[in-house]
């Protein structure tokens, strides 16, 4: 074999190894990332309102990316303020402009969660009930998501188990989300009832994920990198930053308005 070719197979077949290897490498690379799952978030901004003064507000015909639903997901973060045991505290609260309650969301004095929505002619569709949210818990998750349709597509996670929540009203019915000037509070019921305690990338949006840890990361116990499933929704805040610059919208609906000031705390 002549001298050239000879050196030239030989620089072919290193070439071929030192491919297969970088192959063999991007793809353990590839199992570990799928099995690792999305980037979890390491400094999570936050809210922390004082129980008094503060409470977000937004008003809008149509948040964009909202409609009304049969299904939606919900998930937030949330760290209750100290005396805050037994006391009946607004989370998130959406009304008709005229004032007919359409979604709302408490930490009850139980401390459990209550979410309750309404189709448009005012009656209650569903009514649920779960998880355990006291002074001295520290950051807790909850995690929802529902098909009214379907009884059987319904399930809540708080800190990534299922919880065994209590539906004490579940009727196939669509969720009047949306109306002309319908008005959105954070950290309220209604102006009332206002939080004492901190929340972290609360997210809302009609839609029914396939899998509730998307939000939780069960081996670090750290919130999960949404990427465009927050972005895409009409209410993921937030990702821009804590005290006041937290009631700006991460999603696609409409930044907040901030009543009092807006304090700041440890990431979840």
């Amino acid at each position: 074999m002549r001298p050239f070719l000879r050196s030239s197979l030989l620089a072919f077949s290193a070439l071929a190894l030192t491919l297969a290897f970088a192959l063999c490498a991007a793809a353990r690379a590839a199992i570990v990332l799928k099995h690792r799952g999305t980037p979890i978030i390491e400094n999570a901004p936050t809210a922390t309102f004082d129980g008094a003064s503060d409470y977000l507000e937004a008003t809008s015909s149509g948040p964009t990316g909202l409609a009304d639903s049969k299904v939606f997901t919900l998930a937030f973060w949330l760290n209750m303020g100290a005396g805050t045991d037994n006391g009946s505290y607004g989370i998130f609260y959406a009304k008709t402009s005229g004032g007919s309650l359409r979604f709302r969301v408490m930490r009850q004095t139980v401390n459990d969660i209550q979410v309750i929505a309404y189709n448009n002619s005012n009656g209650a569709i569903l009514s649920m009930t779960a998880g355990s949210f006291g002074e001295n818990d520290g950051w807790v998750h909850f995690a929802m998501r529902v098909d009214l349709s379907d009884s059987g597509k319904r399930e809540v996670r708080v800190d990534g188990q299922v919880s065994a929540a209590t539906w004490s009203i579940y009727t196939d019915d669509t969720i009047d989300f949306v109306s002309t000037s319908a008005v959105y509070q954070i950290g309220a019921y209604n102006g009332a009832n206002r939080l004492n305690g901190s929340l972290a990338l609360f997210f809302l949006d009609d839609i029914y994920v396939d899998d509730l840890l998307v939000f939780y990361d069960p081996a670090t116990s750290k919130p999960r990198d949404l990427g465009s499933i927050g972005t895409n929704a009409p209410f993921y805040l937030s990702l821009e930053g804590s005290g006041d610059t937290w009631a700006r919208n991460s999603g696609a609906g409409p930044d907040f308005t901030v009543t009092g000031a807006l304090g700041s705390t440890t990431s979840p």
